[in-house]
This record gives structure tokens, sequence and C-alpha cells, in this order.
């Protein structure tokens, strides 16, 4: 007598009785039965999903999908995927994507669960992958809401990622990162010391006195702070003139410059008489800004600082000091007739 059981019946009943040995059973029905699996794989993995079995599912899949990481088995490995990231830990999605167990499978359809489930990272990967599967996606959108949503980012990861944008996408998201995610500072200054043009090309774009001030302190410690840097008009100074202060860099011209735009000049003078730093005062006066000479004349004098210096920054500062307001700053300090010599040449 021929006789067929009905195997997706007696499959069904085993996964309701005994899960872990209708794991078994869908194993042989699947490699042992004949040139083609007796139950289409896919139904199999719904037959224990229905049931709330993932974990059997997942034995299932990943045996099958053993050293077959290809384009034929991309809906399995995609199925894979899907049923950890909608119905398991997070953590087993996670690790199964860490295996690279799967190479193969729709970004766009797991794109958006793994992004409600919180692996941004993954979410990014996925949303990368499916535009360069279908180049006429935009996923920028989609790419940069993750970026803004979670709260860590590995670095090496993060570097890598930048590596795989064009220079105008890299150029949002950094922005994006650098708006939203103080606590990845560390990770930022990496991918800026990494792709150096991508960080100073955000700020002629933004007036946000946030990213100017994320510019800096990426630039100064990756070594790359210029003066120019510290003249946009949108910074914060005082909080500018703090950080640098602070830094105490090798190049001060980027603090001078701060402190020089925003009227800090007899705290600038203090800074470098206490940090041994005089020579920039006089070059300061003559290169910079010999206006505000009486103001640093009279800082020396409040430092107790020698005639001698002071004489060679009025000679430093020659005929651009103004004279009345030398006038009163020496005048108001009792020491009018030191300059004396130099308002009579």
């Amino acid at each position: 007598v021929n006789f067929s059981p009905e195997w997706r019946v007696v499959l069904n009943n085993f996964i309701r009785v005994n899960p872990q040995d209708a794991v078994a059973l869908a194993l042989m029905l699947h490699n042992d039965m004949g040139p083609t699996p007796v139950i289409d794989p896919s139904d199999v993995v719904d037959m224990f999903v229905t049931a709330h079995h993932i974990q059997q599912a997942t034995e299932f899949l990943l045996e099958i999908l053993r050293g077959r990481d290809t384009e034929e088995t991309s809906k399995l490995q995609t199925k894979l995927l899907e049923i950890n990231v909608k119905h398991s830990n997070p953590a087993v999605a996670e690790k199964i994507f860490a295996g690279n167990i799967c190479s193969h499978f729709d970004g766009m359809v797991l794109a958006p669960l793994c992004e409600r489930a919180g692996l941004f990272q993954r979410a990014i990967e996925c949303y990368i992958k499916a535009q360069y599967t279908h180049p006429d996606l935009d996923n920028l959108p989609n790419i940069r809401r993750c970026l803004t949503q979670s709260q860590s980012f590995n670095a090496e990861w993060l570097i890598d990622f930048f590596g795989k944008l064009s220079q105008q996408d890299s150029i949002l998201c950094l922005q994006d990162l650098l708006q939203n995610h103080r606590q990845n500072f560390k990770v930022i200054v990496q991918v800026s010391t990494k792709y150096s043009d991508a960080l100073g090309a955000i700020t002629p774009y933004t007036r946000d006195p946030e990213v100017h001030f994320r510019y800096i302190e990426a630039a100064a410690e990756v070594g790359q702070l210029q003066e120019h840097d510290t003249r946009e008009p949108v910074l914060d100074p005082e909080r500018v003139k703090n950080y640098l202060k602070a830094k105490k860099l090798n190049d001060l011209w980027p603090l001078i410059n701060v402190c020089d735009i925003h009227n800090f000049v007899p705290e600038l003078v203090r800074y470098l008489i206490d940090t041994n730093n005089l020579p920039l005062v006089e070059q300061f006066v003559q290169r910079r800004s010999p206006s505000k000479t009486p103001a640093v004349v009279g800082t020396l004098l409040d430092c107790n600082v020698s005639e001698s210096f002071i004489q060679n920054i009025l000679n430093a500062a020659g005929s651009m000091c103004p004279i009345q307001e030398l006038v009163e700053e020496t005048e108001s300090r009792g020491r009018l007739r030191m300059i004396q010599g130099w308002l009579e040449t």
C-alpha cells in the first residue's frame, strides 16, 4: 500500500507538542526525503513562528543556510533576520548580523524593523545596502534619522560608515552628529581625523553656535585648528574663550582672535602673562590690533610688568596707538609720566 503521510499536519503537531524534536523532523523533511524539500522552508518557518517558537525556527534556518550564503537563499536569509528582529530579543538578531551568516538579504525589509528595535547601526547598514541594490532609492533621510536617534556608535563602524558616503552626504551626517551627540564627541574626532575635509566643510553652511563650537573642539583635538576658525560671528565667545584657555594649545592665535574680536583683551593679556607668553602681547599690538594698545598697557601696569617691556609695546604699536585712550589708561593708574618720553617722540 502506497501511504504518504500528510507531513504538513504531522510537522504542525510536532511543533505544538515537542518543538525541539520538530526541528529534527523539519530538517529531515528538508534534506533527506528527496531531491527537493517536502515542505517549502518558508512555510516551515511560518509554522514555528505561528506557534511562537522563534528559537526553533531560527535553529532550522541556521542549519539549512549553513554554507549557503548565496543570492538563491536571499529570501530565507531575510526571513531569518526578520523573525529575530521582530519577535526575539534584539541581541539575538545582533548576534546573527555580527556573525556574518547572511549577506544576501532585503535591506528595505529589515531596515525599518531594525530601527524600531533600536538596532540603529544595523538599520543604517540595511538602508545603505538597499540603496546600493536600488540606486533610485534615496535613503539619506532614513540614515540621518537613525544617526540622531542612537545614543552611541562603535568608533570603527562609524569611520567605515562615513567612508561609504559621498562628501555631500557625509557633511550632512556629520553635522547631525555634531548637533545631537555630545557623548559621541571622541568618535566624531576620529572621523574628522580620517576625513579631515568633511568637518571643515560644515561650518560655512550653518549659523548654529553649537555646531561651530563642536568644530572648534574637534579641530583642536586633532591639531587642525586655524586662526580663521575662531573668527566666525556666530560663535559663543565666552564658551570658546574658556575652552581654548583650558586646552592650552601650542598655537594661541585662535584664542587671541576670539579675545580681540569680542573685547576680552585684559583677560587675554593676563593669560599670556600667566603662561609666559609675553612676546605674543607685543606681536598682538604690532600684527593684529594696535588700536587695543591702551587696554594692553593698562593691564600690563596692573600686573606690574616692567616699564621697559611696556615701552617696547608702545614702540611696536607706534602711531597706530590711540593717544587719548592711552593717556586715560595711564593717568587713571598714576603712571602718566611713564609715557611722557614716548609722547614727545
